[in-house]
């Protein structure tokens, strides 16, 4: 029989037998998290991919959030960070051929922000260096939960990203 833990959660499956039947759907599980009040066994096996997509989520979201650079807040959801890079690659090649990059970027609020090849590519560094932070740090999460013997490690390692 595989490991299962008591967790505080929401009710799903067979409270009475305190044990879920067939596996906790993905929605189910986050709402899990949420709420409180009502003891459900879990087995940790079901937890651990639906924890490590948690934390995958919570990556994604973290990469994506605003990012201030120079004391201005910029957009970073995906078709920023695809501007930002490919406004990256046209000032170094407008450098390289002697020229020089200027434009007007908009920050988080839409207001416009001038910028020069130096603003942009430091934009654009910021963005690379936590999203490379991000990633080292999720995978360091995930491969916790993959490591975690209970419910109550899993839980803590969530509990470290709702912080």
């Amino acid at each position: 029989m595989a490991d299962v833990q008591t967790y505080i959660s929401t009710p799903q499956g067979d409270i009475e037998s305190g044990r879920v039947k067939g596996g906790l759907p993905d929605r189910a599980f986050r709402d899990a998290w949420k709420l409180e009040g009502q003891v459900v066994s879990l087995d940790v096996a079901l937890m651990k991919p639906i924890a490590s997509a948690r934390v995958k989520a919570w990556r994604d979201a973290q990469i994506s959030a605003p990012i201030e650079v120079g004391g201005v807040t910029y957009a970073a959801d995906e078709k920023s960070i695809d501007l930002v890079d490919r406004a990256t690659q046209l000032a170094g090649r407008m450098e390289k051929a002697g020229q020089t990059f200027e434009t007007e970027w908009s920050d988080v609020n839409g207001n416009g922000v001038p910028m020069g090849s130096d603003e942009i590519n430091a934009l654009g560094i910021a963005i690379g260096v936590r999203t490379g932070q991000m990633h080292v740090l999720a995978r360091q999460k995930v491969q916790a939960i993959e490591a975690a013997t209970s419910a109550d490690e899993i839980v803590a390692i969530l509990a470290e990203i709702d912080a």
